[in-house]
Protein backbone atom coordinates (compact mmCIF):
# COMPACT_ATOMS: atom_id res chain seq x y z
CA UNK A 1 0.00 0.00 0.00
CA UNK A 2 1.21 3.65 -1.01
CA UNK A 3 0.57 6.46 1.21
CA UNK A 4 0.62 9.86 -0.77
CA UNK A 5 1.76 13.18 1.15
CA UNK A 6 1.11 16.61 -0.46
CA UNK A 7 3.17 19.52 0.09
CA UNK A 8 2.53 22.70 1.01
CA UNK A 9 3.89 26.30 1.50
CA UNK A 10 4.72 27.55 4.57
CA UNK A 11 3.66 31.15 5.93
CA UNK A 12 5.80 33.45 6.66
CA UNK A 13 5.06 37.40 8.62
CA UNK A 14 7.12 40.65 8.73
CA UNK A 15 8.32 42.09 11.76
CA UNK A 16 9.49 45.93 11.82
CA UNK A 17 12.63 46.67 13.84
CA UNK A 18 12.97 50.28 13.25
CA UNK A 19 9.65 51.67 12.34
CA UNK A 20 8.60 54.71 10.09
CA UNK A 21 8.62 58.38 12.68
CA UNK A 22 5.33 59.38 12.85
CA UNK A 23 6.15 62.79 11.49
CA UNK A 24 8.77 63.69 9.15
CA UNK A 25 9.40 67.13 7.82
CA UNK A 26 10.15 68.14 3.69
CA UNK A 27 13.46 66.93 2.52
CA UNK A 28 14.76 64.66 5.01
CA UNK A 29 15.06 61.26 5.29
CA UNK A 30 14.53 58.34 7.81
CA UNK A 31 15.53 54.67 7.60
CA UNK A 32 13.06 51.43 8.34
CA UNK A 33 14.02 47.86 8.86
CA UNK A 34 12.45 44.87 8.99
CA UNK A 35 13.24 41.11 8.75
CA UNK A 36 10.69 38.04 7.71
CA UNK A 37 10.23 35.06 9.80
CA UNK A 38 11.62 33.08 6.71
CA UNK A 39 14.51 34.77 6.89
CA UNK A 40 13.58 35.52 3.27
CA UNK A 41 14.35 39.57 1.99
CA UNK A 42 11.65 42.47 3.42
CA UNK A 43 11.01 44.94 0.09
CA UNK A 44 10.42 48.20 1.14
CA UNK A 45 8.04 51.00 -1.29
CA UNK A 46 5.81 54.21 -1.34
CA UNK A 47 2.57 53.76 -1.28
CA UNK A 48 2.16 57.53 -1.62
CA UNK A 49 4.98 58.34 -4.34
CA UNK A 50 3.77 62.17 -4.19
CA UNK A 51 4.40 62.11 -0.69
CA UNK A 52 7.78 59.78 -0.35
CA UNK A 53 10.11 58.02 -2.18
CA UNK A 54 12.47 55.86 -1.24
CA UNK A 55 15.77 53.43 -2.33
CA UNK A 56 15.72 50.82 -0.60
CA UNK A 57 14.62 51.07 3.55
CA UNK A 58 15.80 55.20 2.96
CA UNK A 59 12.64 57.17 2.79
CA UNK A 60 12.73 60.69 1.51
CA UNK A 61 9.93 63.07 2.42
CA UNK A 62 9.02 65.03 -1.04
CA UNK A 63 6.39 67.12 0.26
CA UNK A 64 5.32 69.35 3.34
CA UNK A 65 2.00 67.78 3.27
CA UNK A 66 -0.01 64.94 2.90
CA UNK A 67 1.03 61.25 4.68
CA UNK A 68 3.82 59.25 3.39
CA UNK A 69 2.71 55.09 3.35
CA UNK A 70 5.46 52.90 3.73
CA UNK A 71 5.52 49.38 2.87
CA UNK A 72 6.77 46.37 4.10
CA UNK A 73 6.71 42.96 1.95
CA UNK A 74 8.15 39.86 1.54
CA UNK A 75 6.83 37.61 -1.92
CA UNK A 76 6.18 35.00 -2.32
CA UNK A 77 9.05 31.78 -3.46
CA UNK A 78 8.22 27.87 -3.78
CA UNK A 79 8.23 27.15 -0.51
CA UNK A 80 6.49 29.98 1.57
CA UNK A 81 3.43 32.25 0.32
CA UNK A 82 3.94 35.99 0.35
CA UNK A 83 4.02 37.64 3.90
CA UNK A 84 1.09 39.97 4.95
CA UNK A 85 1.75 43.70 3.84
CA UNK A 86 3.02 45.28 7.20
CA UNK A 87 2.26 49.39 6.75
CA UNK A 88 3.37 51.97 8.35
CA UNK A 89 1.66 55.78 8.16
CA UNK A 90 4.26 59.08 8.57
CA UNK A 91 2.84 62.43 8.42
CA UNK A 92 4.56 64.86 6.45
CA UNK A 93 5.40 68.59 7.56
CA UNK A 94 7.25 71.58 6.98
CA UNK A 95 10.79 71.84 7.02
CA UNK A 96 12.33 74.76 8.89
CA UNK A 97 14.54 77.32 7.17
CA UNK A 98 17.31 78.51 8.36
CA UNK A 99 17.81 82.63 7.33
CA UNK A 100 20.45 85.17 8.07
CA UNK A 101 18.75 88.77 8.23
CA UNK A 102 20.89 92.40 8.15
CA UNK A 103 19.82 96.03 9.32
CA UNK A 104 20.81 98.04 6.12
CA UNK A 105 20.52 101.53 6.86
CA UNK A 106 21.90 102.05 10.36
CA UNK A 107 22.78 104.43 11.85
CA UNK A 108 20.01 107.34 11.44
CA UNK A 109 19.97 110.73 13.06
CA UNK A 110 17.15 111.99 14.42
CA UNK A 111 14.59 114.15 12.19
CA UNK A 112 11.56 114.68 14.20
CA UNK A 113 9.45 111.99 12.34
CA UNK A 114 8.71 108.48 12.73
CA UNK A 115 11.75 106.25 11.16
CA UNK A 116 11.88 102.75 10.62
CA UNK A 117 14.66 100.30 9.61
CA UNK A 118 14.89 98.52 6.68
CA UNK A 119 16.26 94.56 5.79
CA UNK A 120 17.98 92.59 3.88
CA UNK A 121 18.42 89.11 3.54
CA UNK A 122 22.36 88.05 3.83
CA UNK A 123 21.98 84.46 3.51
CA UNK A 124 19.19 81.75 3.40
CA UNK A 125 18.72 77.87 3.06
CA UNK A 126 15.99 78.78 0.39
CA UNK A 127 14.61 81.38 -1.35
CA UNK A 128 12.50 84.10 0.08
CA UNK A 129 11.07 87.27 1.32
CA UNK A 130 10.56 89.37 4.26
CA UNK A 131 7.84 90.99 5.94
CA UNK A 132 6.36 92.63 9.19
CA UNK A 133 9.65 94.50 10.02
CA UNK A 134 9.67 95.49 13.61
CA UNK A 135 11.90 98.27 14.70
CA UNK A 136 11.81 98.20 18.39
CA UNK A 137 8.77 96.26 18.48
CA UNK A 138 6.88 99.20 16.24
CA UNK A 139 6.76 99.98 12.66
CA UNK A 140 8.64 103.18 13.21
CA UNK A 141 10.74 104.85 15.73
CA UNK A 142 10.92 108.83 15.96
CA UNK A 143 13.11 109.29 19.08
CA UNK A 144 16.86 108.97 19.45
CA UNK A 145 17.82 105.42 20.43
CA UNK A 146 18.89 101.70 20.07
CA UNK A 147 16.45 99.48 18.90
CA UNK A 148 15.81 95.43 18.16
CA UNK A 149 14.86 94.88 14.45
CA UNK A 150 13.06 91.56 14.00
CA UNK A 151 10.99 90.18 10.46
CA UNK A 152 8.88 87.40 9.23
CA UNK A 153 11.12 85.46 6.79
CA UNK A 154 8.45 83.81 4.02
CA UNK A 155 9.65 81.19 2.31
CA UNK A 156 8.99 81.28 -1.09
CA UNK A 157 7.81 77.60 -1.35
CA UNK A 158 5.27 78.15 1.64
CA UNK A 159 3.60 74.54 1.13
CA UNK A 160 7.03 72.86 2.12
CA UNK A 161 8.50 75.31 4.30
CA UNK A 162 7.50 77.09 7.34
CA UNK A 163 8.39 81.10 7.96
CA UNK A 164 10.42 82.08 10.38
CA UNK A 165 8.54 84.56 12.53
CA UNK A 166 10.34 87.56 14.79
CA UNK A 167 13.61 86.36 13.29
CA UNK A 168 16.36 88.56 14.52
CA UNK A 169 17.99 91.35 12.05
CA UNK A 170 20.61 93.25 14.59
CA UNK A 171 19.88 97.14 15.59
CA UNK A 172 18.90 100.04 14.43
CA UNK A 173 20.24 103.19 15.58
CA UNK A 174 18.71 106.35 15.74
CA UNK A 175 21.58 109.02 16.90
CA UNK A 176 21.43 112.40 18.31
CA UNK A 177 20.61 115.07 16.16
CA UNK A 178 23.21 118.31 16.32
CA UNK A 179 22.36 120.56 18.91
CA UNK A 180 21.58 124.41 18.55
CA UNK A 181 21.18 127.33 20.47
CA UNK A 182 21.32 131.13 20.38
CA UNK A 183 20.41 134.06 22.16
CA UNK A 184 16.93 135.23 21.06
CA UNK A 185 16.86 138.60 22.80
CA UNK A 186 19.99 140.24 22.68
CA UNK A 187 19.61 143.67 23.21
CA UNK A 188 19.19 146.74 20.49
CA UNK A 189 20.94 149.16 23.18
CA UNK A 190 22.52 149.10 26.27
CA UNK A 191 23.32 151.36 29.14
CA UNK A 192 25.63 150.95 32.14
CA UNK A 193 23.69 149.70 35.16
CA UNK A 194 20.84 147.88 33.00
CA UNK A 195 20.92 144.04 32.53
CA UNK A 196 18.95 141.97 31.00
CA UNK A 197 17.93 138.32 31.52
CA UNK A 198 18.76 135.59 27.94
CA UNK A 199 15.92 133.89 26.68
CA UNK A 200 16.71 131.17 24.22
CA UNK A 201 16.20 129.28 20.76
CA UNK A 202 17.72 125.96 20.88
CA UNK A 203 17.05 122.28 19.70
CA UNK A 204 15.65 120.02 22.19
CA UNK A 205 14.89 119.40 25.62
CA UNK A 206 18.52 120.40 26.87
CA UNK A 207 18.94 123.03 29.62
CA UNK A 208 20.46 126.32 27.84
CA UNK A 209 22.91 129.06 29.70
CA UNK A 210 24.82 131.62 28.53
CA UNK A 211 28.55 132.88 29.74
CA UNK A 212 30.13 136.06 28.85
CA UNK A 213 33.60 135.83 27.49
CA UNK A 214 34.45 139.89 28.60
CA UNK A 215 33.79 139.39 32.60
CA UNK A 216 34.88 143.22 32.85
CA UNK A 217 32.76 145.02 30.60
CA UNK A 218 29.71 142.56 31.18
CA UNK A 219 29.09 139.77 33.94
CA UNK A 220 26.37 137.03 33.94
CA UNK A 221 25.41 135.73 37.49
CA UNK A 222 21.80 133.48 38.10
CA UNK A 223 21.52 133.85 34.22
CA UNK A 224 21.21 137.21 34.55
CA UNK A 225 23.50 139.59 32.08
CA UNK A 226 24.71 142.61 33.94
CA UNK A 227 26.24 146.22 32.26
CA UNK A 228 29.71 146.83 34.32
CA UNK A 229 31.57 149.80 31.76
CA UNK A 230 30.68 150.80 28.66
CA UNK A 231 32.59 148.96 25.52
CA UNK A 232 31.25 145.41 23.72
CA UNK A 233 29.96 142.61 25.63
CA UNK A 234 30.65 139.23 23.89
CA UNK A 235 28.02 136.08 25.27
CA UNK A 236 28.42 132.80 24.11
CA UNK A 237 24.86 129.96 24.68
CA UNK A 238 25.64 126.56 25.30
CA UNK A 239 22.85 123.76 25.86
CA UNK A 240 23.49 120.23 27.07
CA UNK A 241 22.22 117.16 25.67
CA UNK A 242 18.90 116.42 25.67
CA UNK A 243 16.70 113.14 24.57
CA UNK A 244 17.40 113.74 20.99
CA UNK A 245 19.81 116.09 20.12
CA UNK A 246 23.77 116.53 20.96
CA UNK A 247 24.96 119.37 23.53
CA UNK A 248 25.92 122.73 21.72
CA UNK A 249 27.85 125.55 22.04
CA UNK A 250 26.32 128.69 19.88
CA UNK A 251 28.34 131.66 18.50
CA UNK A 252 29.45 134.41 19.74
CA UNK A 253 27.04 137.54 20.24
CA UNK A 254 27.62 140.44 20.68
CA UNK A 255 26.41 144.05 21.43
CA UNK A 256 27.60 147.54 22.64
CA UNK A 257 27.06 149.14 25.88
CA UNK A 258 26.95 152.49 26.16
CA UNK A 259 28.12 154.67 29.11
CA UNK A 260 24.78 156.96 28.84
CA UNK A 261 25.14 159.35 32.04
CA UNK A 262 22.85 160.26 34.04
CA UNK A 263 22.51 164.19 34.93
CA UNK A 264 23.10 164.75 38.86
CA UNK A 265 22.21 167.72 41.05
CA UNK A 266 23.49 169.38 44.08
CA UNK A 267 21.14 170.10 46.58
CA UNK A 268 22.63 171.86 50.03
CA UNK A 269 21.08 170.45 52.97
CA UNK A 270 22.79 172.76 55.73
CA UNK A 271 23.34 176.29 54.10
CA UNK A 272 25.98 178.97 55.47
CA UNK A 273 24.63 180.53 58.17
CA UNK A 274 23.26 184.08 57.50
CA UNK A 275 25.41 185.47 60.24
CA UNK A 276 28.62 184.21 62.08
CA UNK A 277 30.59 185.71 64.71
CA UNK A 278 34.01 186.93 63.74
CA UNK A 279 36.06 184.25 64.36
CA UNK A 280 33.84 180.91 64.26
CA UNK A 281 32.61 177.83 62.84
CA UNK A 282 29.92 176.56 61.03
CA UNK A 283 28.88 173.10 59.30
CA UNK A 284 27.79 173.04 55.94
CA UNK A 285 25.99 169.61 54.53
CA UNK A 286 25.34 168.64 50.36
CA UNK A 287 24.12 165.73 48.85
CA UNK A 288 24.22 164.27 44.81
CA UNK A 289 21.17 163.50 43.16
CA UNK A 290 22.99 160.70 41.90
CA UNK A 291 24.10 159.20 45.43
CA UNK A 292 27.73 160.19 45.12
CA UNK A 293 29.71 162.60 47.62
CA UNK A 294 29.68 166.17 47.36
CA UNK A 295 33.00 167.60 47.39
CA UNK A 296 33.17 170.56 49.66
CA UNK A 297 35.86 173.12 49.68
CA UNK A 298 36.47 176.84 50.69
CA UNK A 299 38.76 180.03 49.23
CA UNK A 300 39.15 183.52 50.22
CA UNK A 301 38.96 184.13 54.05
CA UNK A 302 37.73 180.70 55.31
CA UNK A 303 39.00 177.24 55.84
CA UNK A 304 37.46 173.68 55.85
CA UNK A 305 36.85 170.76 53.35
CA UNK A 306 35.61 167.47 53.24
CA UNK A 307 32.74 165.15 51.54
CA UNK A 308 28.97 165.72 52.32
CA UNK A 309 29.99 167.31 55.20
CA UNK A 310 32.72 170.31 56.37
CA UNK A 311 33.15 172.13 59.53
CA UNK A 312 33.95 175.78 58.04
CA UNK A 313 35.93 178.14 59.76
CA UNK A 314 36.16 181.82 58.87
CA UNK A 315 38.45 184.82 60.61
CA UNK A 316 40.79 186.11 61.81
CA UNK A 317 38.39 188.67 62.98
CA UNK A 318 41.17 191.82 61.78
CA UNK A 319 40.88 190.15 57.88
CA UNK A 320 38.06 191.47 56.02
CA UNK A 321 36.85 189.73 52.55
CA UNK A 322 34.82 187.08 51.52
CA UNK A 323 34.41 183.32 52.42
CA UNK A 324 33.82 181.57 49.59
CA UNK A 325 32.12 177.89 50.32
CA UNK A 326 31.80 175.96 46.85
CA UNK A 327 30.46 172.11 46.75
CA UNK A 328 31.25 169.86 43.55
CA UNK A 329 30.17 166.37 42.06
CA UNK A 330 32.81 165.31 39.42
CA UNK A 331 30.71 162.58 37.93
CA UNK A 332 32.13 159.24 36.70
CA UNK A 333 30.89 156.57 34.39
CA UNK A 334 27.59 156.13 35.14
CA UNK A 335 26.85 160.36 35.96
CA UNK A 336 27.56 163.68 34.13
CA UNK A 337 29.40 165.87 36.83
CA UNK A 338 26.87 167.97 38.34
CA UNK A 339 26.40 172.16 38.26
CA UNK A 340 29.14 173.26 41.04
CA UNK A 341 27.03 175.36 43.64
CA UNK A 342 28.63 177.87 45.86
CA UNK A 343 27.90 180.04 48.54
CA UNK A 344 29.46 183.22 50.24
CA UNK A 345 29.61 184.99 53.08
CA UNK A 346 31.34 188.57 53.55
CA UNK A 347 32.65 190.24 56.94
CA UNK A 348 31.34 193.62 57.64
CA UNK A 349 33.85 196.18 58.71
CA UNK A 350 32.85 199.42 60.24
CA UNK A 351 34.62 202.49 61.18
CA UNK A 352 34.07 205.77 62.80
CA UNK A 353 35.27 209.08 61.53
CA UNK A 354 36.67 210.63 63.05
CA UNK A 355 37.31 207.56 66.13
CA UNK A 356 36.33 209.72 68.91
CA UNK A 357 33.10 210.75 67.37
CA UNK A 358 30.96 208.04 68.45
CA UNK A 359 30.41 204.01 67.84
CA UNK A 360 28.68 201.72 65.47
CA UNK A 361 27.10 198.84 66.15
CA UNK A 362 27.14 195.72 65.76
CA UNK A 363 30.90 195.81 66.38
CA UNK A 364 33.54 195.45 62.81
CA UNK A 365 33.96 192.20 62.01
CA UNK A 366 30.46 189.56 62.17
CA UNK A 367 30.70 187.37 59.19
CA UNK A 368 26.75 187.69 56.71
CA UNK A 369 25.66 185.09 53.88
CA UNK A 370 25.34 186.81 50.48
CA UNK A 371 22.08 188.47 49.92
CA UNK A 372 21.56 188.81 54.03
CA UNK A 373 20.88 191.69 55.65
CA UNK A 374 22.90 193.66 57.88
CA UNK A 375 21.48 196.39 60.08
CA UNK A 376 23.68 198.64 61.37
CA UNK A 377 23.36 202.03 64.26
CA UNK A 378 25.50 204.74 64.89
CA UNK A 379 25.49 206.71 68.03
CA UNK A 380 27.79 209.83 68.51
CA UNK A 381 29.66 210.62 70.90
CA UNK A 382 28.77 214.10 72.67
CA UNK A 383 29.44 217.17 70.92
CA UNK A 384 29.14 214.93 67.33
CA UNK A 385 26.52 214.19 64.90
CA UNK A 386 25.49 211.76 62.69
CA UNK A 387 26.39 213.17 59.11
CA UNK A 388 26.27 210.40 56.66
CA UNK A 389 27.23 206.54 55.59
CA UNK A 390 29.92 206.04 53.49
CA UNK A 391 31.88 202.89 51.99
CA UNK A 392 30.49 200.14 49.29
CA UNK A 393 27.05 199.40 50.33
CA UNK A 394 25.30 202.39 52.27
CA UNK A 395 21.94 202.84 52.91
CA UNK A 396 19.84 206.05 52.16
CA UNK A 397 18.51 207.74 53.41
CA UNK A 398 20.88 208.12 56.19
CA UNK A 399 19.35 208.03 59.59
CA UNK A 400 18.53 211.17 61.64
CA UNK A 401 21.39 212.53 63.50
Amino acid sequence: MVNTTTASKASQSITVTTSAPATAAYNTTFTVAAYASSALTVTYSSGSPTVCTNSGAAFTMISGSGACRVQYDVAATANFTAASQVVETTTAGKATPTATLAVNNTPQSYSGVGQAATVAISASSVPGALGNILTGGAATQTNAGTYAVTATFTPTDTINYTSLTGLSAGNFVINKAAGLVTINNIPGSATVGGNFTPTFTKSGDGIASTATTTPSICSVVSGVVTYLTAGQCNLQASVTAGTNYEAATGSLQQFTISSGKSNQTITVTQHVPSMAAAIGSYTVTATASSGLGVGITTSGNCSGSGTGSALITVGPAASAGACTVSFDQGGNSNYNPALPVQEKMYQLTTAVTPATGGFVLPLTGNWYAAGSTATVSATPSTGYKFVSWSGPAPAWPPPSP
